[in-house]
């Protein structure tokens, strides 16, 4: 009776040992090695960037639409201030317009571009001698004249003029959109933007009054807000005095004496005339009585930058209302 007693323990602890063993392989081991969420599916793909197209359409300043393939490599600019802008913006030349002395000195790159013409004559018979894709121009009269003559001989032209720093912003943009920089957009719209902005905002609920004056060997004249300088100082809350009020149609009016020491006014900015800037500040100082005008005796008289103020500032046009808005705002900007 003892033996089978014995027996049965046996059996029952064989019984148990195997069971032990055929347990499922899940238990200790699979807690360390949890199963993946039911919920968690395969890692999302980039979305890809959409192609960009082989040409680009715009508005000119003629209000006119030009489609234009990216990235032109025959590019022809006659327009001195524009040359820079589109090296700038990632573009290159192969023929350009000679540029203001002001704007030196140059990228070694663009320095070293030819010069289509001497002087200021540029035919389009010239131009298309160049073989160009593109042609970069301002919207004066003989440029407009010239387009409509290489857009018949099937040359794509790009005419434009910019006074106010919106539409500096607007030429920014059809240029890195043509060259595919659109990195170069943020450094010379967006960032630029950014700095003028903030001077609207520090000079916004202030005000004052100037006079313009551009001192050309001819003789001096008033200057309108119809100007680039002119809308900068309209944008910093300045109002001009020097031409009748809210007649804008013409840039320039003609100069009086008479009329400035009248108005004897807050401010008094000149600008221009020609390469030789400190020749055209001293023909302001020797106006007769100018130097008894309060604006000069108490240090509110400029002659301003002509490379930000006459001609384009192009990337620099957050330096040239910083100076300005200093200059208006002394107390704010300290």
């Amino acid at each position: 009776m003892k033996r089978a007693k014995s027996l049965l323990c046996l059996l029952l602890l064989l019984l148990l040992t195997v069971s032990a063993c055929a347990a499922p392989s899940g238990g200790a081991s699979s807690a360390r090695t949890p199963a993946p969420s039911p919920s968690a599916g395969p890692a999302a793909e980039p979305t890809p960037e959409p192609p960009v197209s082989e040409t680009y359409t715009f508005t000119d300043g003629r209000s006119k639409e030009v489609t234009v393939d990216r990235n032109p490599q025959r590019v022809v600019c006659t327009y001195g201030s524009y040359c820079p802008l589109w090296y700038e913006c990632g573009g290159t030349l192969v023929y350009r317009k000679d540029i203001y002395s002001s704007y030196s000195p140059l990228p070694a790159e663009l320095e070293a571009v030819p010069i289509l013409a001497d002087g200021e004559t540029i035919s389009a018979e010239v131009v298309l001698e160049a073989e160009p894709d593109l042609v970069i121009m301002n919207n004066s009269k003989s440029d407009l004249e010239m387009a409509e003559l290489l857009e018949a001989a099937g040359v794509p032209c790009l005419v434009y003029g910019y006074k106010t720093f919106e539409q500096y912003l607007d030429l920014v943009k059809i240029f890195t959109e043509l060259t595919v920089r659109p990195d170069l957009y943020e450094t010379y719209a967006t960032d630029v933007k950014a700095r003028v902005d903030a001077v609207r905002e520090t000079v916004a609920g202030h005000s004052a009054e100037a006079v313009l004056i551009m001192p050309s060997t001819s003789g001096p004249s008033f200057t309108s807000a119809d100007t680039m300088c002119g809308s900068m100082l309209l944008d910093l809350n300045c109002k001009l005095l020097s031409y009748p009020d809210g007649d804008v149609t013409r840039e320039k009016y003609e100069f009086s004496m008479e009329k400035l020491l009248e108005l004897d006014p807050q401010y008094i900015l000149t600008a221009g005339g020609g390469d030789d800037q400190q020749a055209a500040a001293r023909r302001v100082l020797e106006l007769p009585g100018f130097t008894d005008l309060t604006a000069y005796k108490e240090g509110r008289y400029r002659h301003l930058d002509v490379s930000m103020y006459m001609y384009k500032p192009n990337g620099r046009y957050a330096d040239a209302y910083e100076q300005l808005a200093a200059f208006l705002y002394p107390e704010l900007f300290a």
